[in-house]
């Protein structure tokens, strides 16, 4: 398990272990922690795709499956739109 230091860390699922379509479109999920010292898993549209600029984000450290399930996240566009599925607590209090 990655150490909570803000260090971004593979989860080590590879593309063939995720469970969604959009291996050409986003990186692999990466755990890594927030502001707050939070767990956070993330992954990021990949330049090029039409993804690219948008991140997806959940609160702690998830697995591919749990991620990428229905609701497993929430979506930033890139462009000030965010999708909140109730996986992501950005409460900064």
């Amino acid at each position: 398990m990655p150490e909570k230091d803000g260090t971004p860390m593979d989860n080590g699922n590879s593309a063939s272990e995720r469970s969604t379509s959009g291996d050409r479109s986003y990186t692999s999920t990466i755990w890594g922690t927030d502001s707050q010292g939070n767990d956070v898993t993330v992954s990021f549209g990949r330049e090029g795709s039409s993804r690219e600029g948008h991140t997806l984000i959940s609160s702690g450290h998830k697995s591919d499956s749990d991620f990428y399930k229905e609701g497993g996240h929430d979506h930033a566009d890139g462009q000030g739109g965010y999708a909140s599925r109730g996986a992501h607590d950005d409460d900064d209090d």
